[in-house]
């Protein structure tokens, strides 16, 4: 479409002297094409493309990203970096990459025979802002393919989810990222109680070793503007996956990680900005060393802002460390590990409350 200058201008409200820099601005753009000689203005398609998103007549995605090459500095004085080891690490830190960057020949260069942009000095990428999720490269260096689909390693956060991706890709065409290796999984949470503070909070349980899928948007509704797709973005686990519990803040490590770990069904998790932490519920088994039968109760967010769970023996109780003794009551795991409150049948009942360990 190619437009006169003075019907552009009139639709501007200016002088044809007086909108000329500012469709220059408007070319550099790619929007149209223009020159300060020039009498015609040529409409490019990007243009039209963009005043549809606008009016939400057309879908658009969010991909954003920026190469910065600028000096990386902490914004503290010298005074508070001398006197905090954290800062001072922080500093070494911003110092290596600011040297990093210097030495870079380019912000990005694209590779003609394979089809395939390098983008150097990446810190965040943001895959959907309306949806909360961006990914932050281990090596902020970014190699996009065809169609700008991405290998990722590095964190990935959408909403409340945190992933630490060894091994990750993403598809632009289904606008997901196939999770095939993760070496830390956790959510941040909205707090329980006021007392806790207004900020999310990063639960202490972890799922190990995380394989999945993430799907961040429709993906005919990547501008995430739709009301149709509240339930994005989520996360579909296909395969059983773990949470352990042999960290060495809970009973001193006693939990071996082998022997003792809750095993996760395949599940299905959406709304991951805005799940209700007292509503969720991850339906699993508790594999205990032999303290008790493996338990089938669903894990839930405990107050400690771990995953575990609050269950009652039954009546008639659990055999207690493959003995023939009956465990009754109370069982609760939690970052504190396996407590318990109740009866132990040996020859005669005994009332106890205890945490409970696996025997070495």
């Amino acid at each position: 479409m190619t437009l006169p200058i003075g019907q552009v201008a009139s639709a501007l409200r200016k002088s044809i002297s007086q909108c000329k820099s500012q469709l220059i601005d408007i070319a550099s753009s790619g929007f149209i094409q223009y020159t300060s000689i020039s009498d015609e203005v040529f409409v490019e398609q990007k243009l039209l493309d963009f005043a549809k998103a606008s009016l939400g007549e057309k879908d658009y995605d969010e991909l954003s990203f920026v190469c910065d090459l600028r000096p990386k500095t902490l914004n503290a004085s010298q005074t508070e970096i001398n006197n905090d080891s954290y800062l001072q690490g922080l500093a070494y830190e911003f110092q290596k990459i600011s040297e990093r960057r210097k030495s870079q020949p380019c912000y990005a260069f694209i590779d003609l025979n394979s089809q395939e942009i390098f983008l150097n000095e990446v810190d965040r990428i943001s895959l959907s802002a309306k949806q909360k999720t961006y990914y932050y490269p281990d090596s902020s260096y970014v190699k996009m393919t065809d169609n700008r689909n991405m290998k990722l390693s590095g964190w990935i956060e959408s909403g409340k989810f945190n992933l630490h991706s060894i091994q990750s890709s993403f598809d632009y065409n289904s606008f997901s990222i196939r999770i095939d290796s993760a070496d830390e999984t956790y959510f941040r949470v909205n707090p329980f109680s006021s007392k806790d503070g207004r900020s999310p909070i990063a639960m202490t349980s972890s799922i190990s070793d995380f394989q999945g899928t993430l799907y961040i948007d429709d993906s005919t509704l990547r501008s995430g503007r739709s009301r149709y797709n509240m339930e994005y973005p989520f996360i579909d686990v296909k395969k059983e996956l773990r949470v352990l519990y042999s960290d060495k803040s809970i009973v001193d490590g006693a939990y071996d990680s082998s022997r003792f770990y809750y095993v996760l069904e395949p599940f299905l998790l959406d709304s991951l900005d805005n799940f209700n932490e007292s509503e969720l519920r991850l339906k699993g088994r508790l594999v205990s060393d032999g303290i008790f039968p493996e338990l089938h109760e669903p894990l839930r967010i405990m107050k400690d802002y771990s995953f575990g769970f609050i269950t009652e023996a039954p009546e008639e109780g659990y055999s207690f460390y493959e003995t023939e003794s009956l465990y009754q009551n109370k069982i609760v795991l939690s970052g504190n590990g396996l407590q318990g409150s109740g009866t132990i049948n040996f020859l005669s009942p005994s009332f106890f409350s205890i945490e409970i360990a696996p025997v070495n």
